[in-house]
């Protein structure tokens, strides 16, 4: 995050030394990019001058990383800025917020959190499909306690959380919504995931996935190891590589054809089958026999693959699946809102 100290608070006989200290602190380890506007002023250079030596020195060297990074890092999408200013109430409706000094404090030291349907195999999937410098930032940020994923089970209670901190600006500011689309074809989101969406409007951000679920981004290269020399898992493996790639990303991983489709009673058609009737030729190109070997999916556990135990996941299979394209942009705003 952005945060620009304003010339007035470094001379208001109202905030502390202390207080001013602490907030240019948050850019000391670069948890924020802390600036000043304007870059050089009267009361910014009495007060540096004021400071002990050593102090001043990092003060200054702060003020300089944080335009510097700013300059280097955020050229596709700007951080969240935040301006601090001698004030008594905070401004939250302006296009950049304006704080007082102590609530900035409080605004900014608490972590940013993701809120995921699932918070183990969400925050493994996030983790296995960043990469490079955003990787590190990631991994970086949760090592730090800066950043945390938090859940309730389920989009349920994504929505929930949502409309829970929706009307609290310091709360939807500091959090950011993941979540699965449950399409099972493309462009087709399901009604609950469409409800969140909506739920979180202008004001809370949020990123729901395009493709149906975390499972549909497990790179086929991944598979092709996992599946080694196990004649069932290779039966899956080679039947998924079946798929049109659209297939594969709305396909039911856990609970294959069976799950979405499956009869459930005999004598009168039941919204599975009725849900069959309205998707079921999304998958007419699927052979019988290619659609009985995937009826049952991979199992409820798939997703642990995302944990990187046993094989780590490689940017090039990320970038042969194609996820690249979705997975970048969205890991470039969440980290710019950090």
């Amino acid at each position: 995050m952005r945060v620009i100290l304003e010339e007035d608070i470094f001379a208001s006989s109202r905030v502390t030394n202390l207080s001013l200290c602490s907030l240019i602190h948050l850019g000391f380890d670069e948890r924020h990019l802390i600036q000043t506007h304007p870059t050089e002023s009267k009361p910014i250079d009495d007060w540096l001058a004021r400071q002990s030596e050593n102090l001043r020195e990092e003060c200054e060297l702060v003020l300089k990383t944080g335009f510097d990074l700013d300059r280097n890092e955020y050229e596709v999408c700007s951080p969240f800025t935040i301006q601090v200013a001698d004030i008594d109430s905070p401004c939250w409706d302006k296009p950049i917020p304006r704080l007082p000094v102590d609530q900035a404090l409080m605004f900014l030291w608490q972590p940013f959190t993701i809120f995921v349907e699932n918070r183990r195999n969400d925050q493994a999937f996030l983790k296995a499909v960043a990469a490079g410098w955003r990787k590190q930032r990631l991994l970086q940020l949760l090592e730090k306690n800066w950043m945390r994923f938090d859940s309730g089970g389920g989009i349920g209670e994504v929505l929930k959380w949502v409309q829970e901190i929706s009307g609290h600006p310091e709360q939807f500011l500091r959090g950011f919504a993941l979540f699965d689309s449950d399409a099972l074809r493309p462009n087709e989101p399901s009604e609950q995931s469409a409800e969140v969406v909506t739920a979180c409007g202008q004001n809370v951000h949020h990123h729901r996935l395009q493709r149906r679920a975390i499972e549909n981004y497990l790179p086929i290269k991944l598979f092709e190891l996992w599946m080694a020399e196990q004649a069932d898992k290779k039966r899956k493996v080679r039947a998924l590589n079946k798929f049109t790639a659209e297939q594969r990303h709305h396909f039911n991983m856990k609970k294959g054809f069976d799950g979405d489709f499956g009869v459930k009673n005999s004598d009168q058609e039941t919204s599975a089958q009725k849900e069959f009737r309205l998707v079921g030729n999304f998958y007419s190109t699927v052979k019988s026999d290619i659609r009985s070997i995937l009826e049952r999916g991979f199992g409820d556990d798939i997703a642990a693959l995302f944990k990187e135990k046993d094989f780590v996941i490689q940017e090039s299979w990320l970038t042969q699946d194609g996820q690249t394209a979705e997975i970048n942009p969205m890991l470039d705003k969440l980290l710019a809102l950090i």
